[in-house]
């Protein structure tokens, strides 16, 4: 839902609100050993629901002062998640670790609760005169606060042990509740000057700070007190710096621009939550800050009246202490700084009206991205982590392709089908050890009718059905069985009327 308010002709106020809710029996996942598809094993018969709520609010507020427009942007947004696994598997895989093995499975259900909240404020002042230079200037604050809460209990197992049910009476694996809060503060600024008719120049710096805080309690069989007894471990991290950026742009009659830049990007450190060990290792409880260089040389360009369009763009970075996810045959996610890694490739966007009523769009990237060196510690632990690997999660190729049919009925109203094609090639991603995502299609549908007001389409997402691997799951305790992949996957086929009315 979004409401715009205009109370004087300098004043407007723009409002937006979005809910979303999902509820859902099971995972949309499947167990992939040798020879089996598109199936899920466990020992007992219990569910494994889904609850996800998201919600978000915002409030954009700008105010004219003639050369210049004052804006002011305000969002909120809260989310919470509950999800329940089977891990009796898995648990009864880890109690050789513990001295004794037992006859039975033991039924062990893993309950996590996630909840986020964040809170963000900026407020910029940006030029809107026609002199030679353009600026802008402002501050950002946000404030992100989530708790993670997962419990995971076995009464008969942990009776097992006779000397630790006396310390754990209600039979607690692992339980921890991690509070985790990151305050950022931003001050930017901007500017543009037009030198000559054609040429520009684009100067621009955001200095940034990052406040991290975790206060970590964990309880259980599963962590480090072994029993009921929590322990409190509390983090903090901070980070500051600057991005500068750098762009100069030629531009002709509005049909074609060349440009080139610079510009520096920066991630914060982090926290990593506290884990089972055994039979986990946590090599680091925190993890530096990752910046990267980005240099870039590119072109748009409008031909033949406009029914040619063509954007394209060569670009190459220099990435230094990469974040990255690294191998932890227990299960639970661990970032580390990975080491460097280097990312270059073309992008290319066309668009073609064919006829009056048909248009044709492709978009296409190639991306090399790899590590070209590794921390030595992570190298050690783990010999496939070498220079060369890909980074994860980032495809090679990706292309998106689409046909769009647009015939006016009357003065009101026109007919609208379109096709499209959205392509993804092999990636790498992580289990027990690096593993290969293969290439996949989606192929999508649309058709309807675009009035003044109303209009409506019928659509088809996934129009063949494609169950497409996103990404293998640790989660799922999958390295207590060296032959399963549990493989996350997109959402099947799906039909639908999409209706949008103008006020």
């Amino acid at each position: 839902m979004e409401l715009l308010a205009q109370p004087s002709d300098a004043l407007k106020i723009d409002a937006m609100a979005i809910y979303q809710r999902i509820q859902m029996g099971g995972y949309n996942e499947y167990d992939l050993p040798p020879g089996i598809t598109n199936a899920h094993y466990q020992v007992f018969n219990d569910g494994e629901p889904i609850y996800d709520e998201f919600k978000l609010y915002g409030v954009t507020v700008s105010y004219d002062l003639s050369h210049a427009q004052l804006t002011s942007a305000t969002a909120y947004y809260s989310r919470e998640e509950n999800q329940i696994q089977d891990t009796s598997e898995a648990i009864n895989s880890l109690v050789p670790l513990y001295g004794f093995t037992p006859t039975q499975y033991y039924q062990s259900l893993f309950q996590e609760i996630d909840t986020t909240r964040q809170f963000s404020e900026e407020l910029r002042l940006a030029s809107t005169g026609s002199g030679p230079l353009e600026w802008i200037a402002g501050a950002f604050f946000s404030r992100f606060e989530s708790t993670f809460v997962e419990n995971n209990s076995s009464v008969p197992l942990v009776s097992q042990l006779t000397t630790t049910l006396a310390a754990n009476p209600t039979g607690i694996l692992y339980q921890a509740h991690n509070p985790y809060s990151i305050k950022q503060y931003a001050i930017f600024g901007e500017g543009t000057y037009a030198f000559a008719d054609n040429w520009k120049a684009t100067v621009g710096v955001r200095w940034y700070k990052f406040d991290s805080r975790a206060d970590e309690e964990t309880t259980g069989l599963l962590a480090t007190t072994g029993n009921a007894t929590p322990l409190l471990n509390s983090f903090q991290s901070s980070n500051t710096g600057v991005n500068p950026k750098a762009t100069l742009s030629y531009e002709q009659k509005h049909d074609l621009t060349l440009y080139g830049t610079i510009a520096r990007g920066f991630r914060p450190g982090g926290i990593n939550q506290q884990i089972p060990n055994p039979p986990c290792t946590l090599n680091t409880e925190t993890y530096g800050p990752d910046s990267i260089w980005n240099y870039e040389v590119g072109e748009k360009a409008k031909l033949l009246n406009n029914r040619l369009i063509v954007n394209a763009d060569v670009y190459y970075i220099k990435w230094a202490q990469v974040q990255q996810s690294v191998n932890q045959p227990c299960g639970y996610p661990l970032s580390e700084n990975a080491g460097t890694a280097t990312s270059y490739g073309p992008e290319i966007e066309v668009t073609a009206v064919l006829t009056p009523e048909l248009t044709i769009s492709f978009s296409g990237t190639y991306t090399h991205a790899t590590l070209t060196s590794v921390n030595t510690v992570l190298q050690q632990a783990d010999s496939s982590f070498s220079p060369g690997l890909g980074l994860l999660n980032v495809p090679k190729y990706t292309e998106t392709t689409s046909l769009t049919y647009t015939k006016p009925l009357n003065d009101n109203l026109k007919f609208m089908a379109r096709v499209n094609n959205s392509y993804v090639g092999q990636s790498t991603d992580i289990d027990f050890y690096y593993g290969t995502l293969p290439s996949y299609d989606l192929v999508g549908l649309r058709c309807g009718m675009i009035g003044s007001k109303l209009s409506g389409f019928i659509f088809v997402d996934n129009l063949t059905d494609k169950r497409a691997q996103l990404g293998i799951n640790t989660t799922g305790f999958s390295y207590t069985i060296p032959s399963l992949i549990r493989v996350a996957t997109n959402q099947p086929r799906a039909i639908g009327l999409d209706l949008n009315y103008k006020f």
